[in-house]
């Protein structure tokens, strides 16, 4: 039996009879409740729904990541299933949001680094880019990203420019009619949802990679990180995606450019860092392979070529910014008259009437030209001797390009005089 004391007095309570705290009839039992506050406290049936739902997505998720981890026991087929399922709901927000709000992106992204399977890597290719371009995403969770994909599993895909659909059928990926049947459906959502617009010839490896280095390189930068994030290694595979459309482009013909975009875009916002040439361990190589194809990019043609001009005018200024072994690079008479020829080519161009989308093009063109011109000239003195290696032919219209300027310059300043007067 309990031995229970019973010789000490009962406790008297503070809400005794008569006592001046006891609580009126009004007040309750508790009177720090507040009947109106408890009942403004109370959830609604449709916040307790949401919460229901948000903790459900929550499970699912984590179901997943264990089933991508193998915590399940799963095979490589569940893992693959279990990536598939939860790179299409990315594709949505709010998943996004609870991911990011329960702490298991982080729980994600560190299963991902022990990832060598080509079908996996293809969909943290796709999860990248989601994660990416998504603003619940933090910034150091974007680091994070880049520490753990940029180098160790991006990289690797670029040189792989085959159907994800042919990769699924061979032998060696060991996948069943369902699981194929499953990329197919996969690789349709993916290309609508990453390129509502131009796409890719073929959803391969090479174009989702490239769409999530540009994506997760242009976030870093947007979040102020200038860090070298890029090998010498994937600086050559990015220039050999730029090169084979070039012919095509400077003829007028039509040609998919997507990749070959994707990837200067990539190499342009890879070269917004601390130290540029070094920081990206752009070899000398890859630095003359750029300078030898930078006058042939300044020649394509029509929407498309003004679109890579301004691109490839953005890498060069990057890398010739302060940079006098780099300028000198760059300053082989050839490419310094593709660059002048391109900036007397847009300062006739802006003086004409054009839609305000062109014009603005135009003028970012000149404008970069211009640019480019002035860090090879400041900088290399072959760049300044290269200007007159063919004659006076190039000083001529940049003189005149400078009058002209002027001259507007001084029409605009009477026309302003006039309307304070």
């Amino acid at each position: 039996m309990l031995d229970i004391p019973f010789d000490q007095p009962p406790a008297t309570s503070q809400w005794a009879a008569g006592s001046p705290t006891a609580p009126t009839a009004s007040q309750g039992l508790f009177p720090e409740d507040d009947p109106e506050e408890s009942q403004g406290a109370m959830k609604s049936a449709r916040e307790l729904r949401l919460a229901g739902m948000a903790t459900g997505v929550s499970l699912e998720i984590q179901n997943w990541i264990d089933d991508i981890e193998g915590r399940n026991g799963s095979s490589m087929a569940g893992k693959r299933s279990a990536m598939i399922e939860l790179c299409t709901k990315l594709a949505d927000e709010e998943v996004i949001a609870r991911l990011t709000e329960s702490g298991l992106d982080q729980l994600l992204i560190r299963t991902w680094a022990s990832a060598t399977d080509t079908i996996l890597q293809f969909c943290i290719a796709v999860a990248v880019t989601f994660l990416s371009e998504s603003k619940r995403v933090s910034v150091a969770t974007a680091k994070e990203i880049a520490r753990i994909t940029i180098l160790p599993m991006l990289t690797p895909l670029v040189p792989i420019d085959t159907d994800m659909n042919r990769i699924a059928r061979d032998r060696k990926t060991n996948m069943s009619k369902v699981a194929q049947k499953s990329i197919q459906e996969f690789c349709t959502t993916v290309q609508k949802t990453l390129w509502p617009e131009e796409r890719p010839q073929i959803i391969s490896p090479r174009a989702v990679a490239l769409k999530a280095l540009d994506s997760i390189t242009r976030r870093l930068r947007a979040d102020g990180n200038t860090d070298a994030i890029m090998s010498d290694g994937l600086i050559a595979d990015l220039l050999r995606i730029v090169s084979p459309p070039i012919p095509a482009l400077m003829a007028g013909t039509p040609t998919n450019t997507v990749n070959m975009e994707l990837a200067l875009s990539v190499l342009e916002a890879g070269s917004i860092s601390r130290a540029p040439a070094q920081g990206m361990t752009w070899s000398t190589a890859s630095l003359r392979q750029l300078a030898e194809m930078l006058g042939s990019l300044l020649s394509t043609t029509g929407a498309v070529g003004s679109r890579i001009q301004i691109l490839a005018l953005k890498l060069t200024l990057n890398l010739t910014n302060n940079s006098p072994k780099i300028c000198d690079l760059f300053a082989s008479p050839l490419t310094v008259r593709h660059i002048i020829n391109s900036i007397d080519t847009h300062f006739k161009m802006i003086k004409n009437d054009m839609a305000e989308e062109e014009r603005d093009m135009t003028r970012d063109n000149l404008l970069l030209s211009l640019g480019a011109m002035f860090n090879l000239a400041e900088c290399s003195e072959k760049a300044r001797l290269s200007v007159m290696t063919d004659g006076e032919g190039l000083i001529d219209s940049l003189v005149r390009c400078f009058l002209e300027g002027l001259e507007q310059a001084d029409q605009v300043s009477s026309s302003v005089k006039i309307l304070l007067c």
